[in-house]
């Protein structure tokens, strides 16, 4: 039996990367029985896993957004301010009539990308890491969450997908390597901070491809982004080809949201300064604080209807920007303090009065008569929208009781655990995932509109495949690395 192992040597390179395999050949992982034993054992409890969700959330849960998504991409024409990828992609399945389809591939992308990240190790306690992928398959955090047609899970489930493809380029010619950069293109377009977890893979794929040459690794991470960048806007222009754009007056949406947002803590929070402020901008002071004191809460930013409407002159001109630039430099004071307890809302199981809303179940036909309000031809909503799931009810039932499993701080602190162990034990794809996972959670630090859990789901998915990923190789030594074939 030949077995390649690599071990480190500190005295020539004394670098977290040491332990990268340089060969791709490996007669263990293609002749051993435990090893083909352990695969068809990791591929049937996670075939099952699959099934069973499928079973109880088939044809997928459809929330408001997902519904206008889906509304979208029948149309054709923007009426939100989502991702227009989603659109693209639901309205592709509703017009070949498997519109359930889009969760199941969603669904799929997860149970695939945890098996691509998980059958190159051969661990001798394996039915310890089946018994945990059992245990994380049921959890309402799987169970349910991927079942939901929503543009977080969807990010998630594409990201873990790449890392997984990623994990198994041997060369740069491998069809995975296109394969990879096209998925974490996907994920950079699903969601706004996508581009800190395609970052991340990137750098994957060139320190696994060119390390320990420190040099050609960083001109592949080079090359890889640019790829990235092409592919990304490849995928955009197609996008709007097929979705065409809600005009926006040459401002980011997100980024008037956001600007409006901070504005709204600070005129709450520091009323005299803002006061002070606006009359240079042509605004009602008076009003925009007395809104803000109503409506804000470092919870939500969908409630503030009074202060967009104050600062919707600002919106027109841009000017929204200057005015948001001005409140942070005149009170810092009053715009961390709301910086940090949006955050803190984000990472507390905090559900009082449903402002973060764990969980959708079902198809939300309320929002039928919101997507009419557009003025938009909508199709009857028996037609347009899927079946109602039949485990609807229980599925609600069976997250509110395991409340526990959506302590978001508790997941944070949880991830920071498995990128220190990861890194000690020198498993730098495991340390990379779960970095980036915990780089996208704390990235909602500077940008978190809301406390909804789903924010956070790739960190969450990425502290438990990095779980995963440890428990499978419990039994090697530090630094030590079994080359394993595709």
């Amino acid at each position: 039996m030949l077995t390649r192992q690599l071990r480190p040597d500190l005295t020539r390179t004394p670098s977290f990367f040491t332990q990268m395999p340089t060969t791709k050949i490996s007669a263990y992982a293609t002749q051993s029985p435990s090893h083909r034993l352990w695969q068809t054992s990791l591929a049937w409890t996670l075939l099952l896993g699959y099934l069973i969700s499928l079973a109880l959330n088939f044809p997928g849960h459809f929330s408001m957004d997902s519904v206008f998504q889906l509304a979208e991409g029948v149309q054709g024409k923007s009426m939100s301010f989502n991702p227009p990828i989603m659109s693209a992609l639901l309205g592709a399945y509703y017009k070949l009539n498997v519109t359930a389809g889009f969760m199941m591939t969603s669904s799929a992308a997860f149970y695939l990308g945890t098996y691509l990240l998980l059958r190159g190790y051969d661990p001798r306690y394996r039915i310890v890491v089946l018994a945990v992928i059992i245990v994380m398959s049921l959890s309402p955090l799987v169970l349910i969450y991927n079942g939901t047609v929503w543009k977080d899970v969807f990010f998630a489930n594409v990201a873990l997908l790449g890392f997984g493809v990623a994990s198994h380029i041997r060369s740069r010619r491998s069809l995975a390597l296109l394969v990879a950069v096209v998925l974490f293109a996907a994920a950079t377009l699903i969601r706004q901070q996508g581009i800190i977890v395609a970052t991340a893979g990137c750098l994957y794929i060139a320190v696994q491809l060119c390390w320990p040459q420190k040099k050609q690794a960083l001109v592949s991470f080079l090359a890889l982004m640019t790829g990235l960048l092409a592919t990304t806007a490849a995928l955009q222009f197609i996008s709007n080809q097929v979705i065409a754009p809600r005009a926006t007056g040459g401002l980011s949406v997100g980024l008037g949201v956001l600007a409006s947002y901070d504005i709204a803590a600070v005129a709450s929070r520091s009323p005299v300064a803002m006061e002070a402020l606006s009359g240079s901008y042509g605004i009602n002071g008076r009003a925009l604080i007395d809104a803000s004191a109503k409506e804000y809460s470092p919870e939500r930013v969908d409630y503030l209807n009074k202060t967009f409407q104050s600062l919707a002159p600002l919106q027109a001109n841009k000017r929204i920007l200057s005015l948001w630039g001005a409140s942070i430099v005149s009170e810092p004071g009053a715009w961390i303090g709301h910086r940090w307890s949006t955050w803190q809302a984000l990472l507390t199981l905090n559900h009082a009065g449903g402002r973060c809303l764990p969980m959708h179940v079902g198809i939300a036909t309320d929002a039928v008569p919101a997507l009419q309000a557009t003025g938009q031809p909508v199709p009857d909503a028996a037609v347009f929208l899927p079946a109602e799931t039949q485990a609807k009810s229980f599925l609600y039932r069976y997250a509110m009781d395991n409340l526990y499993w959506f302590a978001g701080g508790i997941w944070f602190l949880l991830g920071i655990v498995v990128c220190g162990v990861s890194a000690y034990r020198r498993d730098v794809l495991a340390t990379i995932i779960s970095a980036s996972g915990l780089t996208f959670t704390a990235s909602y630090l500077l940008v978190g509109i809301a406390c909804d859990f789903r924010y956070q789901y790739f960190g969450v998915l990425s502290t438990i495949v990095g779980m995963l990923m440890l428990a499978a190789s419990f039994n090697r030594p530090r630094g030590d690395v079994t080359a394993t074939a595709v």
